[in-house]
């Protein structure tokens, strides 16, 4: 009677024992291990979690925008003179070598009209007719009368102190400025007497500011 109440006693035992080994092994197999190893079992966090976690990214730093290309300067054209300067200065040119009695210079730069009208031995012998060295020559005003020709007034200021004004021409020929009678110096000229002297039986006359003359 004992040994059967032994052997209902261990069969108890043995199926309670059997019930926990069987519980262990099923807690055991439903644990899965976390991202950790630990084997924890503590859901994974959810995406938007990780997300939120993220620091916020910093801005990127615009880059400042190019200056703009500095526009090149014109460069302005240089000044060029007037006609009417380049005019006086032909002009002014011309009476100072008729001071200077250089016959073949004011021969050289007659407009063609007038040079064609004297031969070079006979401009030089009226012009020496003409010659006073105590009268300077002054170009007053120029006055364009075309592209081509200008007016200029002369004033002859003479040794007594008196003045006596001439109105004469110049005409753009091949580019330069030259000498054109009007009818007072054509006849001025005429009346001048053609046995006179050429240049060379005129007194020296080595500087401008040291003669002047009254000549056309």
């Amino acid at each position: 009677m004992r040994t059967i109440a032994k052997w209902g006693f261990l069969s108890v035992v043995g199926i309670i024992a059997l019930f926990l080994i069987v519980g262990v092994i099923g807690m055991v197999a439903g644990v899965k291990p976390d991202d950790t190893g630990t084997g924890s079992n503590n859901p994974a966090p959810q995406k938007q979690d990780q997300q939120a976690n993220k620091p916020d990214p910093q801005p990127k730093e615009s880059k400042p925008a190019p200056k703009p290309k500095p526009q090149p300067v014109k460069k302005m054209p240089a000044k060029t003179h007037s006609p009417e300067r380049r005019v006086r200065a032909a002009a002014e040119a011309y009476y100072a070598n008729v001071e200077y009695t250089d016959w073949d210079y004011t021969y050289n730069h007659l407009a063609s009209e007038t040079r064609n009208t004297y031969g070079r031995d006979a401009w030089a012998n009226k012009n020496a007719a003409l010659y006073d060295p105590s009268i300077d020559y002054k170009v007053d005003s120029v006055v364009m009368e075309s592209p081509t020709k200008a007016d200029v007034v002369v004033v002859l200021m003479l040794g007594d102190g008196s003045t006596n004004v001439r109105n004469t021409y110049f005409v753009k020929e091949n580019g330069q400025w030259l000498h054109q009678f009007g009818a007072e110096e054509y006849a001025l000229l005429a009346g001048a007497g053609s046995s006179a002297s050429p240049l060379r039986a005129l007194p020296p006359a080595p500087f401008p500011w040291e003669t002047s003359t009254a000549t056309t």
